[in-house]
């Protein structure tokens, strides 16, 4: 089942509260499971965030404070997000914003939000951002985009063989033999694609299970005649995928 996790930072308990029990019904409306975790300042969420769990879609107040029951926030949501944008594992991360009138005034557009909603929000507004996030995420997986120098690089994941772990890098293989190469780790590679055809048979190797051709003794033949060993520790995970 597809999950979706999303973290809701907003200092009105009943406003988060209702934003969880729209989003979680939603989910089980659509068949997917959707995690939503609450936070009221800005210290409460980079506690969470630093152990590196993963939300698909942030939701901020503009005036988020920066300490649970602290006055004058200073606008701190704002700047929370400048801080994760900044980091490389919130790049396919969606912020959505809710603010009073006059904080929607503020230039935002560096941030790239979702979007910016005026309180009070409402049920079909917030349900309509969520599907928003999940289209775009959904469109994303179809392709591995990577940056390579100044550039962009876009591998169809349907052309991708398995994904190698070599060093600090993981190594890209597509039918056709050409290789490509970015700064990643398997782990990152398992969370992004896990709800696809791709799964972890070694402690260096993700293969796309769809270019298997064969597996007999432990060893895995693709379709571009590369051969791959399926370790014990990850065998019955390969099997049920």
């Amino acid at each position: 089942m597809e999950s979706f996790f999303v973290a809701v930072c907003e200092s009105n308990r009943q406003m988060s509260n209702r934003i969880k029990g729209w989003i979680e019904e939603y989910g089980s409306k659509h068949d997917f499971f959707a995690r939503v975790d609450l936070f009221q300042s800005a210290e409460e969420f980079f506690a969470v965030v630093e152990k590196d769990i993963f939300y698909d879609l942030i939701l901020f107040d503009v005036a988020l404070p920066r300490n649970r029951g602290a006055s004058g926030s200073d606008l701190y949501g704002i700047r929370l997000a400048m801080q994760l944008r900044e980091r490389v594992d919130c790049n396919r991360v969606f912020f959505g914003f809710v603010a009073d009138d006059y904080e929607c005034r503020m230039p935002l557009s560096e941030l790239k939000p979702l979007n910016l909603r005026k309180k009070p929000i409402y049920k079909r507004e917030m349900l309509a951002d969520v599907q928003r996030a999940r289209d775009i995420l959904k469109l994303r997986k179809t392709f591995l985009t990577y940056k390579k120098g100044p550039f962009l690089e876009r591998v169809n994941m349907q052309e991708i063989t398995h994904f190698e772990e070599r060093g600090n890098d993981v190594l890209v293989h597509t039918l056709s033999g050409r290789m490509h190469s970015f700064c990643a780790t398997l782990e990152e590679i398992e969370i992004e694609y896990e709800d696809l055809q791709f799964v972890r048979c070694h402690s260096s190797y993700v293969v796309n299970t769809m270019s298997v051709i064969n597996y007999e003794e432990g060893m895995l033949t693709l379709r571009n005649g590369v051969t791959v060993e399926v370790e014990n520790e990850y065998a019955k995970r390969f099997l049920k995928k």
